[in-house]
């Protein structure tokens, strides 16, 4: 009888999970029962990434690594800062009873991915529907905010923990609950999720941070006119939200300075200038016979400010339809004013917002404006996301990939003004509250469509028909938004040759070569041979220990860098060699896919096989040199961190 009173009650919220649970599994469903180390998502660095750091943190935790915080599993002999640590950390935390459950981190990211598309589903529909006054309407409210295409893009870029955005739907609906009616239980529920949130992205904590200031602003503009109840209860609330969010906020601050973002003095306008300098400087070095003078990096600055540029939002694709239709993957080669590094894949088609895709939610949500007694409310809902839209356009208009105009937009005041706001590379993802904010006015409008609707299709219920208008929604994402009707699907098998590795007697590091490519492949492969590597996602120069420095000067490492060991002799490669062994490598391994062509690849072969012998393993165009005399330190107890 309890149990039946208790379903009556909740029925149609465990309808709106199961009803968002179906539609992402046919988002996630090809990869996660497809079989094989399959994931939802392209082979991008942040894919390989988020795998590697699940299997390190249940490295760490299991005693292997130097700690929680600090890590020698990459960069390896350094004892250093391990980032992901902190960053996306409860990301980190909810993949180890996962772990326990499946072995492979691949399975993991998928499920990570379901479980987070449904709760953001979820959350949008406890938004949405508490904005429309109907729930059923909620159901259309959530099926924006977890089916839209760009997050779709975020997470086929492996940008996982965007997945979860819905975090901060639920700090809204928990904030608005709370101010109607304060109860404990709602308060101690609001807190958790900020400290949820602030500990998933460093992008939601800015955002709801930046709308708890909208909020104290219009109050206190108001505050003659403010119900005093009201008020002081918003105040209390968002002095919580203070004191959750400003600890961690100024935290993650300091420890990006720590990882070399100095580059950007509080006061300092956006630096366009120094971008366009440094991106003459790149093209010019293209033309440069000798690679030594190439240049490949640019200031710190302006490499992050020409991080904001890539990751804002075009102008022109709100003019295109988006899609299938639309070259999302079309590499832009450099042009004045924005920079096209090699590490951003598919250019940045990730971040791109195409306005054709929003055409049947945007005539939805213009029902809304049928209701006369609502205008006022749902203006100030239009105000914050046409705020946050101008938000991720961007510190300047860009228009198909250049900078041309230079009006200087919100982005950049809060770059110059706001502490730590630079830190945020990545403008476009502010498109998400503008999102929130058209999902709510669509399940408004969805009210007033079913209002006058044909009284024998009212009479099926609200449920199913807002229901049947959530489908169409999802259905038209799907046509004008990403390609086909799931994620793309990779394939992330781990060559077998790490497995041997993984067998191999000893305690050894490896030294995988060239020490510059395919960097975040290999530290997924190190999920599977769970063996320290040397170079990883922290920046070499980062590491002060003495060690790291026998390989950064090693000659062998360099020659091979260098794609011509040729000019060493072989007592001097095995010199080098043993220098190697000597810090605690055991292998060499060689990939053919670090070198461009394959007549380079054998030749270094060649030269290390007449230096230090034969490969002891091979296989899928990797090779293994044994190093003998390798020292047991990878996994002897390890000095004090400096």
């Amino acid at each position: 009888m309890l149990i039946d009173a208790w379903f009556h009650k909740y029925r149609s919220h465990l309808l709106a999970v199961v009803c968002f649970l179906f539609l992402s599994l046919l988002l996630v469903g090809p990869a996660l029962f497809g079989g094989g180390r399959k994931v939802c998502a392209e082979p991008a660095p942040d894919t390989f990434i988020h795998m590697w750091a699940f299997w390190r943190m249940d490295y760490a935790l299991s005693g292997q690594d130097v700690g929680y915080i600090m890590s020698h599993a990459i960069t390896y002999p350094c004892h250093i800062f391990e980032v992901s640590a902190v960053f996306d950390s409860l990301l980190l935390w909810m993949s180890i009873p996962l772990q326990w459950i499946v072995s492979d981190v691949t399975t993991v990211f998928n499920w990570l991915v379901l479980l987070g598309l449904v709760f953001t589903g979820y959350s949008g529909y406890l938004l949405t529907g508490r904005f429309a006054d109907n729930k059923s309407a909620g159901l259309v409210g959530g099926t924006i905010a977890m089916a839209n295409p760009y997050l779709y893009r975020q997470i086929a870029g492996g940008f996982i923990e965007f997945a979860w955005w819905g975090l901060l739907l639920m700090a809204l609906h928990l904030w608005l609950c709370c101010l109607d009616r304060p109860r404990r239980g709602l308060v101690i529920a609001y807190v958790i999720t900020l400290w949820a949130l602030a500990l998933m992205s460093i992008y939601l904590a800015a955002w709801y941070a930046l709308l708890s200031a909208l909020w104290l602003t219009r109050a206190v503009w108001r505050r003659a006119t403010a119900r005093p109840h009201q008020l002081w209860r918003g105040l209390r609330l968002h002095g919580i939200a203070l004191a959750c969010l400003l600890p961690l906020l100024l935290f993650w601050t300091h420890q990006l300075s720590l990882l070399g973002f100095r580059g950007m003095p509080h006061g300092r306008p956006f630096p366009l200038a120094d971008v366009h300098e440094a991106q003459k400087d790149l093209v010019a070095s293209r033309d440069k016979q000798n690679p030594d003078e190439r240049v490949d990096d640019c200031p710190n600055d302006a490499w992050i400010a020409s991080r904001a540029l890539i990751g804002s939002m075009d102008v022109a694709d709100l003019a295109r339809p988006g899609g299938r239709w639309a070259v999302t993957r079309r590499k832009r080669e450099p042009k004045p004013g924005r920079l096209a590094p090699a590490y951003v894949l598919n250019g940045d088609a990730h971040d791109r917002v195409f306005g054709g895709e929003w055409v049947l939610v945007l005539l939805l949500a213009a029902f809304a404006w049928r209701d006369r007694d609502r205008h006022r409310q749902q203006a100030q809902w239009v105000a914050v996301g046409l705020l946050f839209l101008i938000l991720a356009l961007g510190p300047v208009p860009v228009v198909n990939g250049q900078t041309g105009l230079h009006a200087w937009l919100p982005y950049a005041w809060f770059y110059q003004w706001l502490p730590g706001f630079s830190r945020l590379m990545v403008p476009a993802r502010a498109v998400l509250v503008a999102i929130t904010v058209l999902g709510a006015l669509a399940a408004r409008g969805s009210v007033a469509l079913v209002g006058r609707l044909p009284s024998r299709i009212q009479a099926l219920g609200k449920a199913r028909v807002h229901g049947g208008v959530a489908i169409v929604c999802f259905l038209a994402f799907l046509l004008t938004g990403y390609d086909g009707i799931s994620l793309p699907v990779t394939d992330a098998d781990v060559p077998p040759l790490y497995e041997q590795l993984r067998d191999a007697p000893g305690r050894f590091a490896l030294l995988e070569l060239p020490t510059d490519r395919n960097i975040d492949p290999r530290m997924y492969y190190q999920s599977v041979h769970n063996r320290p590597i040397y170079g990883g996602l922290p920046p070499i120069f980062m590491c002060g220990e003495p060690d790291v420095e026998i390989v950064a000067t090693n000659a062998l490492v360099a020659a091979i860098d260098r794609q011509d060991p040729t000019e060493l002799p072989s007592d001097a490669i095995r010199q080098a060699a043993n220098e190697l062994a000597a810090i605690g490598f055991g292998y060499l391994v060689l990939q053919r896919d670090g070198y461009a062509n394959t007549q380079s690849f054998d030749r270094v072969s060649t030269d290390l096989t007449d230096a230090i012998g034969g490969p002891a393993l091979t296989g899928d165009g990797i090779a293994a040199w044994r190093l003998d005399h390798a020292s047991e330190k990878p996994h002897s107890p390890p000095s004090s961190p400096h």
